[in-house]
């Protein structure tokens, strides 16, 4: 039988336990949910490499999402596309 206690968590390796990513994980899904919403039943209109690790999706004729797969923040056409993040226009 497994079980395993908080006072068996190793501090080194605890970050990768379930219960202490949850407000992490939560963090990141209110924040997806928010960004996305707005894409609802949209279509996929468009989508191309914009430079090497750089994507734009686009969804309908006004809702842009930009992902940048690199370790560099990026700027395309005035837009700021942080490093392994993404930006939704629209």
């Amino acid at each position: 039988e497994w079980s395993c206690s908080s006072s068996e968590v190793n501090t080194e390796t605890d970050k990768y336990y379930y219960w202490n990513s949850l407000g992490e994980a939560k963090a990141y899904y209110d924040k997806m949910k928010s960004d996305f919403e707005n894409i609802g039943e949209r279509r996929i209109t468009e989508h191309k490499m914009i430079k090497e690790d750089v994507y734009l999706t686009c969804f309908g004729e006004d809702m842009k999402v930009y992902v940048n797969y690199s370790d560099e923040s990026v700027n395309i056409s005035g837009i700021t596309v942080y490093a392994k993040s993404y930006t939704v226009v629209g």
